[in-house]
């Protein structure tokens, strides 16, 4: 179907036979097309369309170029002294045409150049779009550049967007060898030469001479991304390596960074790759590595680092996915929402929060009624949280407990103040959470999980958490509902939840505190002074209970009550506490 509609949008359109012709160019030093005509083409064979249907689909992008069938074409810029370009990209899922960037001194003699692209960034329908730069600066003397599409099962399936040509670098590589790519070091940095097999064979690479703080800068104009190799030894902190912004060379931020899962070489040493989490800051035309650790002044090294700048933005907005899937446990099918962070990139493992709703709420509470969306936004904007997938489900007013072998209402004639009867322990963890981990790309360890909620919600979290500790790394209890039998709960509904005292030490927060090992688990807790629900006591039972267990927890004990605008207000802390980075 949407190969036939494709095919009519294509028929409409005017099909392209651009012939020899000046580079149509105000600049001298670049050229920037939005295909919104053929001008600034130098040459193409006749293959081509420009096609401006469905903008939703290419991101905004009005105007681009895709072929008239599957022969192979090609479009040529010519700039005198080119040095690089930045291509962006439509593709369709499954495409197998194949793309190809040639470079030429004279439109005779042709040599292929190497790319590479900023990664796939899923738009609309099925389309996905990527930004292709050249992987090194094209040779000394190039004057054209060639753009060639060969193959594939669907001429439309792969289209040219906006192109950049610059006679200006786009990147900058430093490969450690000299001093000469850095604008200035500290006293105490050196260049190691020694042991190229400890270090994946990286023949040198920039450390320092002592435990003092050493660092590396460098000067290139509009940066907006950076990737920097570092190897560390034993127990060198990745943590301790800091990367800084600047407009001046002066003044200086610091930047969020994240690494990739450090791989080994030999004999203790490591190497990870670093990159910004949000983008570089508008108008950094410096970039600044910081070395920290004092274990060993040898101990953290930087092999090489990559700077980049594509003069465009080519960040995913966040967006929330509305979903359900058929629990097996349950015999229903069960709704959630699930939070994709700006940026997504489904080639990058995200670590996963699961935010459970409280008694009456449902899926939509936490991501569309608190702002979680916006705030998280806003928070990944500033470097103050790692991207993160976000998971709010369906849970019920169930507790999150097995408390039924089969799914039930206690009461069918009030769905909305029932209590629910079912495996939702089992939903959890038997279904929703392989569902999550098998179709979005996850950290599917407990390093990767978190598990966080409000009122019943939060009895869930801490629940499910204190019952498989193995399975979380961090928890959150938001004015949870931890009840000591003091009419905090109907006694109809304490005794559906604690039918016996054998069964409340398996469910109750308070009880399994103290039954299981907790070693490992980050724990949030807080509560409004004037709770309507007199959850601080049961919230300030269990802080008491963890303290003396030795356990790793942080108590808040806030103003307010037990509503929106209280959990509202501290949203912000609440993700600061799961996905924090310290800035």
């Amino acid at each position: 179907m949407f190969g036939k509609l494709m095919a009519a949008f294509l028929a409409v359109l005017i099909i392209l036979a651009v012939s020899q012709g000046p580079t149509a160019s105000a600049d001298p030093t670049s050229i920037v097309d939005e295909l919104a005509d053929t001008s600034k083409l130098h040459a193409s064979t006749s293959g081509w369309t420009i096609d401006g249907s469905n903008p939703a689909y290419f991101d905004g992008d009005a105007n681009r170029l895709t072929r008239t069938s599957t022969a192979t074409q090609n479009v040529v810029y010519r700039l005198d002294g080119m040095r690089t370009y930045s291509v962006r990209v439509h593709y369709f899922t499954g495409a197998t045409a194949a793309l190809k960037f040639y470079s030429s001194p004279d439109a005779s003699v042709w040599t292929e150049a190497p790319s590479a692209n900023n990664g796939a960034t899923a738009v609309s329908s099925g389309w996905f779009k990527a930004t292709y730069t050249p992987l090194n600066d094209l040779p000394a003397g190039t004057r054209y550049l060639k753009i060639e599409i060969s193959g594939g099962s669907d001429h439309w399936e792969l289209q040219l967007g906006r192109t950049v040509i610059s006679t200006v670098p786009l990147s900058l590589t430093d490969n450690a060898d000299n001093w000469s790519l850095t604008y200035s070091r500290s006293a105490n940095m050196l260049i190691d030469t020694s042991s190229p097999t400890y270090f994946n064979g990286d023949a040198s690479r920039f450390t320092r001479s002592s435990t003092a703080s050493g660092y590396v800068a460098y000067a290139f104009p509009g940066m907006t991304d950076f990737k920097a190799r570092i190897y560390l030894y034993g127990a060198a902190d990745a943590a301790k390596v800091k990367f800084y912004a600047s407009p001046d060379g002066i003044a200086w931020t610091q930047i969020a960074s994240a690494n990739t899962t450090p791989v080994a070489t030999m004999y203790g040493w490591k190497y990870t790759d670093y990159s910004p989490i949000a983008a570089v800051p508008s108008g950094t035309g410096y970039l600044k590595v910081e070395f920290t650790d004092t274990t060993e002044h040898w101990g953290t090294q930087l092999g090489s680092i990559a700077i980049r700048t594509d003069g465009e933005t080519t960040v995913a907005p966040s967006r929330i996915v509305q979903s359900d899937l058929y629990s097996v446990a349950l015999g229903k099918t069960m709704k959630f929402n699930v939070y994709l962070p700006k940026g997504y990139d489904p080639g990058v493992d995200y670590p996963v929060l699961y935010l459970f709703h409280g008694y009456q709420g449902n899926e939509n509470g936490w991501l569309n009624g608190l702002q979680v969306k916006e705030k998280a936004d806003a928070l990944l904007d500033q470097g103050r949280i790692f991207p993160l997938i976000i998971v709010s489900p369906q849970m019920d007013n169930s507790f999150g407990i097995n408390s039924s072998p089969t799914y039930s209402l206690v009461d069918p004639s009030d769905p909305t103040n029932s209590l629910y009867n079912g495996r939702y322990e089992d939903y959890l963890f038997q279904d929703l959470i392989p569902y999550i981990d098998s179709n979005y790309p996850t950290v599917t360890t407990r390093s990767g999980r978190f598990a966080g909620g409000l009122s019943m919600g939060g009895f869930i979290a801490l629940h499910s958490a204190f019952t498989h500790p193995e399975m979380f790394a961090k928890v959150g209890g938001h004015s949870p509902a931890v009840v000591i039998n003091d009419g905090s709960l109907t006694p109809a509904q304490y005794a559906w939840l604690y039918p016996n005292e054998a069964t409340r030490l398996q469910r109750d927060p308070l009880a399994l505190a103290q039954s299981k090992d907790l070693t490992g688990l980050e724990i949030y807790l807080d509560c409004g002074s004037s709770d309507g629900y007199h959850f601080y006591r049961g919230t300030g039972q269990l802080a008491d209970l963890l303290q003396q267990q030795g356990y790793d927890y942080e108590y808040h004990l806030n103003s307010g009550g037990h509503t929106l605008e209280y959990w509202g207000g501290h949203v912000e802390d609440y993700l600061l506490f799961y996905a924090g980075t310290g800035l």
